[in-house]
């Protein structure tokens, strides 16, 4: 038997049209935020204090990031390997091509992590969601 109480409501969903109307602004507001992504990474890991152990490595010391900070730059490899790539006009992948970035990110202990991934996201989303919200009005 029908409940006579259910609904099923069917939205238009008008991005098609409005990607069509803004491809170009929408496409450069995609590629704005990747490019912004990799940087705010890169520049995470390359300034500020770090507060971690100091070790000598040549003639150099080396002070580690601690648990909870963006890895410190040492030899400069991790931060060599980030890069944005475009794969569509609104599709980016950031790559990061050092086989330790996941443990970095995640870390591989209880308090181990070290992460620079989703500060960067979280940083550049305030602005996609508001430039986003300015181009479709």
């Amino acid at each position: 038997m029908a409940n006579k109480d259910m609904q099923i409501v069917v939205e238009k969903n008008d991005f098609l049209k409005i990607a069509q109307r803004d491809h170009f602004q929408i496409a450069t507001l995609v590629k704005q935020t990747a490019l912004d992504v990799e940087t705010r990474m890169k520049v995470s890991m390359s300034t500020g204090t770090k507060s971690g152990r100091a070790y000598k490595r040549g003639e150099k010391v080396h002070v580690a990031s601690a648990p909870g900070e963006a890895p410190a730059v040492d030899t400069g490899h991790l931060i060599s390997t980030i890069v944005a790539k475009a794969l569509s006009l609104f599709t980016w992948l950031i790559e990061i091509g050092a086989s330790y970035a996941r443990p970095l990110e995640f870390g591989s202990g209880p308090g181990s992590a070290r992460p620079f991934v989703r500060p960067a996201v979280k940083g550049a989303k305030p602005r996609f969601i508001r430039q986003l919200k300015r181009i479709i009005g």
